[in-house]
C-alpha cells in the first residue's frame, strides 16, 4: 500500500445482499486506489446514550470516528452506493489538514437551483424534532446559519483519524453529560441533525457534489425520475410522474452510463431497486 488509508462500507441495513453492484464497485475502487478495505456485516453494538432501533447509523458513527487511529485517512460509504471506475483518487483529493471532508446534502448551490427543491433539507429534516433551540444552548460555538449552509449528508464521508477522534470524543461527552439532549437523542432527535450541528462550525472540506450524488426522487408510472435535472447544468426539469414515456434524455440518468463519481441510491424503494442491477459503473 502507498498510504495508510482504509475504506469502510458499512452495513446498516438488514444485510448486503441487494447491493452486489455497489459492493463490487467499491471493491474496485480499493483495488484502484491501493487502499485497505473492511466491510462491517453486522450492526456496531449500540452505546448505552442512545437506544433507537430506528437510525442504525448512529452507533456506527462513532464506532469508525474512534477506532482507526492507525490510519491516515478512512473513508466511510454506505452499502446503496456506486462508485464509478473513472472516479480519481478520493484519498488524494481530501486535504488532511481537514478532520472531515463531506458532501453537502443535495448541494443546492450546485446541484440543483430550484428554490423549492433547495429548502427541502432545511424544511423536513434540519428542524426536526424542534431541535434547533436544543443546539443553540449546548452545542459550543453552534450557528444556525452555518448549520443551514453546511448541512452534510453522511452516507459518505472521509476523515482524518487523528483530527475526528478528538471531535468524536466531545460529541459523546455534550450527549452524556447534558439531560435534554442525551434524552432527544435517545428517544426522538435525528441523528444527523446533531451530527451537523456539531459539525458545522468545524473545519470541513466540503467536497464536490459529485462525491455523493443523491438520486432525487423515482416515482411516476414506468419508475423513472419525477425530479428531473440536466446534468450537465444542475437545473430542475419537472415531468408530469403521471407520463407514460419520460422524456427522451431521461433514460441517461442514473440508468445509462455513470457521470458523478459516486451515485448514492437513497430514498425511495424506487431507488433501491435500481441499485440492485446498475452495473454502468464499470
Amino acid at each position: 500500500m502507498e498510504k495508510n488509508n482504509l475504506i469502510i462500507i458499512f452495513n446498516d441495513f438488514p444485510n448486503f445482499d441487494p447491493y452486489p453492484e455497489s459492493l463490487l464497485s467499491i471493491r474496485h475502487a480499493a483495488y484502484r486506489w491501493k487502499t485497505h478495505y473492511y466491510e462491517v456485516t453486522n450492526f456496531i453494538s449500540t452505546p448505552d446514550f442512545y437506544h433507537s432501533d430506528t437510525d442504525k447509523a448512529v452507533p456506527s458513527f462513532f464506532w469508525c470516528l474512534k477506532n482507526f487511529l492507525n490510519y491516515d485517512k478512512v473513508l466511510v460509504l454506505s452499502p446503496d452506493m456506486v462508485v464509478n471506475s473513472k472516479a480519481p483518487n478520493i484519498f488524494e483529493e481530501f486535504d488532511s489538514s481537514c478532520a472531515i471532508g463531506a458532501v453537502k446534502d443535495m448541494e443546492p448551490k450546485g446541484r440543483f437551483n430550484n428554490i423549492h427543491f433547495k429548502n427541502t433539507i432545511t424544511n423536513s429534516i434540519a428542524h426536526m424534532d424542534e431541535c434547533i433551540h436544543l443546539f443553540e444552548k449546548y452545542i459550543p460555538s453552534f450557528s444556525y446559519q452555518k448549520y443551514l449552509d453546511n448541512y452534510i449528508n453522511w452516507g459518505m464521508f472521509i476523515f482524518n483519524p487523528k483530527k475526528a477522534y478528538y471531535d468524536a470524543i466531545k460529541l459523546e461527552n455534550i450527549i452524556k453529560n447534558n439531560k435534554e439532549i442525551s434524552n432527544g437523542f435517545r428517544n426522538f432527535m435525528f441523528s444527523s441533525n446533531l451530527f451537523n450541528a456539531f459539525f458545522c462550525s468545524k473545519n470541513i472540506q466540503f467536497l464536490d457534489f459529485k462525491w455523493n450524488w443523491t438520486i432525487p426522487n423515482i416515482s411516476g408510472k414506468n419508475g423513472w425520475v419525477l425530479d428531473h435535472f440536466d446534468p450537465n447544468t444542475g437545473e430542475l426539469i419537472d415531468w408530469e410522474s403521471t407520463s407514460d414515456y419520460p422524456p427522451d434524455w431521461a433514460d441517461n440518468i442514473f440508468r445509462g452510463p455513470m457521470h458523478p463519481y459516486i451515485y448514492h441510491f437513497c430514498g425511495t424503494d424506487n431507488a433501491k431497486e435500481i441499485c440492485k442491477t446498475y452495473d454502468k459503473w464499470k
